[in-house]
Order: structure tokens, then sequence, then C-alpha cells
């Protein structure tokens, strides 16, 4: 990867929590089981999601990560919730960050390594195992970064999400919220990693895009 397009394209977090992005006037579809620390209502299932704040400029990264730069756990976590309410005020929700040492992620068949492939080029993180029939892989964070494990697995019942969600169609089950200094930017790199831009962005200050295998992630 180049360093042209991506020098505000920052991450200080990577830590696994519960929440997701939402359309606006969408509550969030079933994925992952919210726990009582979460103050969330019972009734109501959030995605897995691994949220990368923002951090302090580094020059000339070469990824989402940044060249150099230590990624550590940062002390909040948002939720793209939606649309600004009418008078324009960020809906947002914070809430105590949940962490974990893994996540899974699953793929189409055999489809392990692409997708690997894909995350190792978003943020610069090595692929540190694999099976050699393409249905498993693994990402570590770099020596002396903190953050969870991705595991990526093959699934012969795999079907592509759907973000928004639609009655019928697989919903997203785990994704990424990606804290950028510029958006735009931000974007570009994410495009020109494999990424595609969803067709619905309920937020201005939010970029909803979604991996090679149909998984939802956002940039803000």
């Amino acid at each position: 990867m180049g360093t042209r397009r991506g020098a505000a394209l920052l991450a200080l977090a990577l830590v696994a929590g519960l929440v997701g992005c939402t359309s606006a006037g969408q509550q969030p579809p079933p994925g992952g089981s919210v726990p009582a620390t979460a103050a969330e209502p019972p009734a109501v299932q959030r995605p897995k999601n691994l949220d990368m704040a923002k951090a302090d400029p580094v020059s000339a990264p070469d990824s989402l990560r940044g060249s150099g730069h230590r990624v550590s756990p940062s002390d909040r976590q948002g939720w793209c919730q939606g649309a600004p309410d009418e008078e324009g005020v960020d809906e947002r929700m914070e809430r105590p960050r949940m962490y974990a040492d893994a996540l899974t992620i699953g793929t189409e068949p055999a489809g392990a390594r692409r997708l690997a492939e894909f995350y190792h080029r978003l943020l610069g993180w090595p692929i540190s195992n694999e099976g050699q029939d393409g249905w498993w892989a693994q990402l570590r964070p770099p020596e002396g970064e903190t953050g969870p494990t991705l595991n990526f697995e093959g699934d012969r019942e795999y079907r592509r999400p759907v973000w928004p969600s639609r009655a019928g169609e697989q919903t997203a089950t785990i994704h990424l919220d990606i804290g950028v200094d510029d958006l735009d930017a931000a974007v570009a790199w994410a495009l020109e990693a494999g990424a595609t831009l969803a067709d619905d962005q309920p937020q201005p200050h939010v970029r909803v895009l979604l991996d090679p295998q149909g998984h939802p992630f956002c940039l803000f």
C-alpha cells in the first residue's frame, strides 16, 4: 500500500464490544447477546463489534493502523445508532468497554484466506496462521500492539449478510467501528483495499462500508 492515501487514517483501540451500525429509525438486528452491564433492553440483541477510536496523528501510515503506531485500549466506545436528532445532537451512545481476546468472523466456504487478506490490507496486521485449504486463517496484532486475535472460518452454510437488515435475510453479526481523522481519505483507503460503499448512509459523520464477504464496518 502506498502512504499517500493513508496519511490521516488512524486507530487507537481494538476492542470487542456489542454495538452496531444501524440505519436511521431501525433497531439493530439479532446477532449477539447483550450483557447486563451494557444497560440495553433485554429484548434487543446487538451485533458483535470491533471498535477502533481515533489516535494522535502520525506521519505516512501504510494502513488504517498507521506506520509504527502503537494500538492500545481507549476510554470510550461509540454506537452508530442512526441520524442525529432534530436538534442535530449526535446520538452515538457511550457505554463501558467490553474486551475480548479473540473474535471469529464467518466466511463463505474456503474463503477465510481471502477475507483475512482484506483485513490485512485494511489494518496492516499480519496473517499469523492459516489452514492449507483456505477454510481457516488468523490475524494477530503486531508485536507491541493491543487487540484481539481475528479468526476467519469458512462455513458451508454461510449466507452473505445484508445491511440494513431485511426480513428473511441473514443479518450482520459482527462489524468494525473505525475512528478516523479524515473521513474522505479513510473511505478512499478502504475502497482501495477492496471494500464496497454501502448504499444506505444514515449519518453524515459516518460511512458504512462492506468487506468482500458482506460484513459491514463503519468509518467515523
